[in-house]
């Protein structure tokens, strides 16, 4: 909550918009959006420059859902996410608020024109991508336990 304060502090014209829980005042103004279906979370996202994703664990989708509607990602650099986010559009940053907020002004603060030429290349970076190969995996992986299981663990489980 810090960096986005401190960016509220820095560029207070732009809104701040929060989606999901709902968050209690943080003591500066911002838009909450609540709970957000796909089609919501994707005019959200497209209502956006860029948007902040934090991650100490396991980064989510929601880089990859930004990015295909034009919204940049800030994301915290860390190798669990370098990992699983090797895409030239995410921007990341170091973990401190004042590194996260120089990231999302140097998105922000960019031309009208730079921003249109991110958006679509950011857009067309992941429109090739698609889970279907990893459903398959893992149906594979289930009908490969349940053909190896005897019937007895299968009658035991």
């Amino acid at each position: 909550m810090a960096a986005i304060q401190l960016f509220h502090a820095e560029e207070p014209s732009i809104p701040i918009h929060f989606y999901g829980e709902l968050v209690p005042d943080p003591g500066f103004p911002i838009i909450q959006h609540g709970m957000l279906d796909p089609a919501g979370l994707n005019e959200l996202y497209n209502s956006c420059v860029a948007g902040l994703v934090l991650s100490a664990t396991n980064v989510s989708l929601v880089p990859y859902e930004m990015l295909a509607s034009g919204c940049i990602p800030v994301v915290n650099d860390a190798d669990h996410n370098r990992m699983v986010l090797a895409n030239e559009f995410v921007e990341y940053a170091g973990q401190t608020p004042h590194e996260l907020v120089m990231a999302l002004r140097g998105l922000v603060g960019r031309s009208d024109d730079a921003k249109q030429a991110m958006i679509g290349s950011a857009s067309a970076s992941v429109a090739t991508k698609s889970w279907a190969s990893v459903g398959h995996q893992v149906v594979d992986c289930i009908e490969n336990l349940v053909r190896e299981a005897s019937v007895d663990q299968v009658a035991g489980a």
